[in-house]
């Protein structure tokens, strides 16, 4: 007899023999259980009810029971049996709190007995309680007759189980084996797939989520290897979006080639929902050949992804091996394609409202930064500042890794100023040989999403490339129809810069552009300003001989000076208008003072140290000059504090004033005098060593004689 056929049959007399044993037994078990919790309701609900009453005649009577017990016995005997046979009889006592009798009617019941009992009260005390007592007996006869039952019943059970039908009992097995198998596996299924499930949610990123799918999906789906591919619907074709279990080499050739209507007739057939299976890829027509060879199909499984309806894209198992496709692959690939359509729905609606969220927080930011932008590059006229502190500014409303600002100079182009990676500011660049002739062509910008890719000769991007620039932004600087400059962004990335970062770059240029043109235009009111003023300190400077090219010769000696000390061109070009300017006040002294031979009178003298005050008087109404006030103010101020108009002294004195003192007691003593010839430059520079100290700051005048000794090496001193 075949093991199987043992195994029913051991099964199938267990079976009955449980079964028998399970109706001998719990048929009378269920009838005593039943019937004495019904006996047992009964008598709770008699006791409570008699207690109640004997209790109300207590109360109306309070010592009724200590002195009437033939009338409580009476009242016990009343209503003994439950039904007209006298099946039930029962047993009624009232006893104190001690347990001793008080009262009881007079038939006695047999054991086993079911008692329940009810406190009786006197003005809410107990004081006594009433018991029930009911004999088992009837029960538990009732019971022995079920058990005779249920033993005849069972045993008629064990030998209808005994005589079934191996076959059939045999067929029901299996049904239950098979059944059994296929709950277990539907069961492992939706356990794989609520684990798919719980993984997809992890995360929002869609790259995240792409990898953390083929992390995980080899570890439930025996394909050999899998792809992920994303619907464009322009080219009408599927991309590769992620991959597992191919080399290096088969996914560079599976995301170089995008899987068209040609290759896939299937298309239409997933674009609808549903499942492509191909069980044998050899007489498969829903596929190309191409495809099969590149892959190594041998079957495959490919299950749309989607989401309301609409398909964008498929997950798909390819078998290399003669492996058939199963149920359960099919059903998980199934359930991940459906979780992943629902999760990349998520991801894409979060990337929305973060791409939202980041743009109108880059627009507040921009908003911002370009009010800085207007409050810093217009609140200075220096060129070099305003382009220095637009490429920084620029930087942070831009996402780039380089900023560069380049001005045109004849035939090229130098970067003027720089922000992050590279540093070129020394070369020149070609405007034939870059994109600079195509945008001052054009007056446009340009966005170059890759270097690499562009065709045009270009030396500035063969540098920036040489410093791993991918992408670039070329925005003109333009001004009343004027190319100024252009403004360079560049990113270490491919496609980096996008066009809502070209409008923000353009945005950025034209307000360089405005600050660049204010900038030129206050050169050119200084220039004329200053050549207005050169030209009445000449004409102040004429009135005299002996005075005629003072303030140019002054001005040379301050400016080398300056220069000699390390100066930076702000602070020269202060000083060379403070040179310019020192003796404007003359312009209010009599020219016969000025051009007298003799020594002045008090009154005189008096009248020629009102000049620094008469200069600062003249100057200072007009407000691009009021920084050179303090030089021609304090010029005649003496290191020691002697000097005049406020007898200020050392540090005190403004540089600009220390620097001309020397430079304007220089020239006075090489020069002729009407009251005296020259002494020489010998004598004059033996009296700024003299008085080094005392009437100039020592520092000033080492540094004035280094400038002389280089000026007289070429013999270029202007005496």
């Amino acid at each position: 007899m075949p093991t199987t056929t043992k195994q029913i049959i051991r099964t199938t007399n267990i079976i009955a023999l449980v079964l028998s044993v399970s109706v001998a037994i719990l048929l009378p078990l269920g009838y005593y259980i039943s019937s004495y919790q019904h006996q047992d309701a009964a008598l709770k609900t008699e006791a409570e009810a008699t207690g109640y009453f004997i209790t109300q005649l207590i109360n109306a009577n309070p010592d009724f029971w200590r002195y009437s017990v033939h009338r409580l016995e009476e009242l016990l005997s009343r209503d003994i049996s439950h039904d007209a046979s006298g099946e039930f009889q029962e047993t009624r006592r009232i006893v104190d709190l001690n347990n001793i009798l008080i009262a009881s009617n007079t038939d006695k019941v047999e054991a086993p007995l079911i008692t329940r009992s009810h406190n009786l009260y006197a003005s809410g005390t107990v004081v006594a309680k009433i018991e029930i007592s009911h004999s088992l007996r009837p029960i538990l006869k009732n019971t022995l007759l079920f058990g005779l039952l249920g033993l005849f019943l069972g045993s008629v059970g064990y030998f209808c189980f005994k005589i079934f039908p191996l076959r059939a009992l045999s067929n029901t097995l299996k049904l239950l084996r098979e059944s059994y198998k296929e709950k277990k596996e539907e069961a492992e299924t939706s356990k794989l797939l609520l684990d798919l499930v719980e993984t997809l949610s992890t995360s929002l990123e869609e790259k995240e989520l792409i990898r953390n799918v083929f992390e995980m999906a080899p570890r439930y789906l025996r394909f050999n290897s899998m792809g992920l591919y994303f619907y464009d619907d322009a080219a009408k074709s599927f991309a590769l979006a992620g991959a597992s279990g191919l080399s290096h080499s088969e996914k560079e050739m599976a995301a170089a080639r995008t899987i068209s209507p040609d290759d896939f007739p299937a298309i239409d057939v997933l674009m609808k929902g549903e499942c492509v299976i191909i069980d044998d890829a050899a007489e498969c027509v829903l596929i190309s050949d191409k495809i099969i060879d590149a892959f190594n199909i041998n079957s495959a499984l490919l299950a749309p992804i989607s989401f309301r309806g609409q398909t964008s894209g498929m997950i798909c198992g390819i078998y290399t091996s003669d492996q058939p496709i199963e149920q359960k692959d099919t059903a998980l690939l199934k359930g991940l394609a459906d979780g992943l359509g629902i999760a990349l729905q998520n991801s894409r609606l979060y990337k929305e409202s973060n791409d939202r969220l980041t743009e109108l927080t880059n627009k507040v930011e921009t908003i911002k930064a370009m009010a800085q932008l207007d409050r810093e590059i217009l609140s200075t006229i220096d060129k070099s500042e305003i382009l220095k502190t637009a490429a920084v500014l620029t930087s942070r409303l831009v996402p780039c890794d380089r900023v560069a600002i380049l001005i045109r100079n004849g035939s090229n182009y130098s970067a003027i100023a720089e922000w992050g990676v590279g540093r070129f500011s020394e070369t020149k660049y070609d405007i034939h040989r870059s994109h600079f002739n195509i945008i001052e062509t054009r007056q446009a910008s340009l966005s170059i999403p890759n270097i690499s890719e562009d065709n045009v000769d270009c030396t500035y991007h063969e540098d920036q490339s040489s410093i791993g620039i991918r992408s670039s932004l070329l925005v003109p600087l333009i001004s009343k129809d004027k190319l100024l400059g252009i403004l360079d962004i560049g990113s270490l990335d491919y496609g980096k810069l996008t066009s809502s970062h070209l409008s923000t770059a353009e945005q950025i240029a034209s307000q360089i552009a405005v600050a660049l043109e204010n900038a030129r235009l206050y050169e050119d009111l200084e220039h004329l300003l200053v050549s207005t003023i050169t030209s009445l300190a000449h004409t102040i400077d004429a009135k005299s001989p002996w005075t005629k090219g003072h303030s140019e010769r002054v001005t040379g000696f301050a400016v080398e000076i300056a220069m000699e000390m390390g100066l930076n061109e702000k602070d020269i070009k202060h000083v060379k208008l403070c040179g310019i300017l020192h003796d404007i006040g003359k312009i209010g002294t009599y020219d016969i003072v000025l051009d007298k031979p003799g020594k002045l009178t008090e009154e005189e003298f008096a009248l020629v140290k009102k000049h620094p005050e008469k200069g600062a008087e003249i100057i200072a109404p007009i407000k691009q000059l009021r920084e050179v006030l303090p030089g021609i103010l304090h010029h005649h101020e003496r290191y020691d504090g002697k000097g005049y108009p406020y007898g200020i002294k050392g540090n005190d004195i403004p540089l600009c004033a220390s620097i001309l003192s020397v430079a304007d007691s220089f020239d006075s003593m090489t020069s002729d005098r009407p009251y005296r010839k020259s002494p020489g430059i010998d004598y004059a520079i033996a009296e700024l060593k003299r008085c080094s100290g005392s009437q100039f700051d020592p520092q000033i005048v080492e540094v004035f004689l280094k400038v002389l000794k280089k000026l007289d090496e070429t013999g270029q001193i202007p005496i």
